[in-house]
């Protein structure tokens, strides 16, 4: 019995971290360079940094910026805008810079950020669907039990932040009373995508990753920033986890979307290489579809049975928030 669970903008967005709309401002902030004369007026120092040290065509950077920058207002995500610009050296660097600063800035804002030697304050975090789905991982099962369970948990995260693998490093320390040591050992048994890449591992699962919510130096800046993808990056068999993402769907008898918006171009991601494969298996998928109307929820219905072969019925939508979900399904959800 192997869980999918699907992880869109909308589900960081209940410990803060920004949707789509949301980062393309943020991202339009920082890349709005403006200068007297020669001297920067506006616009990210971090980034004005990397650009000076990746490459000397300093002038066609700093354009590049300003000219996304003035764009974003017309995105619908910075995705769509990498998208329409692929093989432009000159934005793709520019926006995998500001994607990597902007993200660290909101993990460094969210409810779950630990500053200054602080511990996670959970209570802040009881509303959200981290919680929710932290007490229905852990029902009934003691350290040990929890690392089986894992091993048929599959989380595939559409966003650049680490929010998950974060929360869960430091609930299973404190619910479980267990060392920084084990509670890595533990997290080991759980398969982690992010199909557009992320801004880095975390300390305690690679030395050379970035603490989360952490201010990178430039040159961190530049080799985080190769670890975003674009659409076409993502997508690409031979240079990306596509293959083996298809295939956790094609094993799956119950897949969850939380947060995502079920664009056609990420629902072909994750189609399984043979829709067949689900024949014979008791398979169901859940979604949230909150501010959803009810025409494009029954499309959305449609998408997922088409793409996958299983029937209609087995695809239940809820018009609800990520962490209202856990509760509409408690029971079929058991994990």
């Amino acid at each position: 019995m192997r869980t999918v669970i699907v992880v869109g903008a909308g589900a960081s967005q209940e410990c803060g971290l920004p949707i789509g709309s949301r980062l393309t401002q943020d991202i339009g902030g920082l890349l709005n360079f403006s200068y007297d004369g020669w001297r920067r007026q506006s616009g990210d120092e971090l980034i004005a940094l990397a650009i000076n040290k990746k490459t000397n065509s300093v002038p066609e950077y700093y354009q590049a910026a300003m000219d996304m920058s003035k764009a974003m207002p017309l995105a619908m995500s910075i995705d769509n805008y990498l998208d329409a610009h692929a093989g432009n050296v000159q934005i793709e660097t520019c926006g995998k810079f500001a994607i990597v600063r902007a993200i660290l800035q909101a993990e460094s804002a969210s409810k779950l950020f630990m500053g200054d030697g602080r511990e996670m304050d959970f209570f802040q975090l009881k509303d959200t669907w981290y919680v929710a789905f932290w007490r229905l991982l852990a029902q009934n099962k003691r350290i040990d039990d929890l690392a089986v369970c894992l091993d048929n948990i599959t989380f595939v995260i559409f966003n650049y932040d680490r929010c998950v693998e974060h929360f869960l490093f430091n609930s299973i320390q404190t619910y479980y009373r267990v060392s920084r040591e084990k509670a890595a050992e533990i997290l080991q048994h759980l398969k982690v995508f992010h199909p557009y890449g992320s801004v880095g591992a975390l300390p305690w699962s690679d030395r050379s990753g970035i603490a989360y919510g952490a201010t990178p130096s430039p040159d961190q800046l530049i080799a985080l920033a190769e670890r975003i993808k674009t659409f076409t990056e993502g997508t690409d068999p031979d240079s990306s986890e596509i293959g083996e993402i298809r295939a956790q769907f094609s094993d799956a008898t119950t897949v969850l979307f939380l947060g995502f918006h079920y664009h056609p171009q990420n629902l072909e991601l994750l189609q399984p290489p043979d829709t067949a494969a689900h024949h014979g298996l008791d398979v169901h998928y859940y979604g949230t579809g909150y501010g959803l109307s009810d025409a494009d929820r029954d499309s959305v219905v449609d998408d997922l049975a088409k793409l996958t072969g299983i029937e209609p019925e087995a695809v239940h939508i809820a018009k609800l928030k990520c962490a209202q979900v856990f509760q509409e399904f408690s029971r079929t959800l058991l994990i």
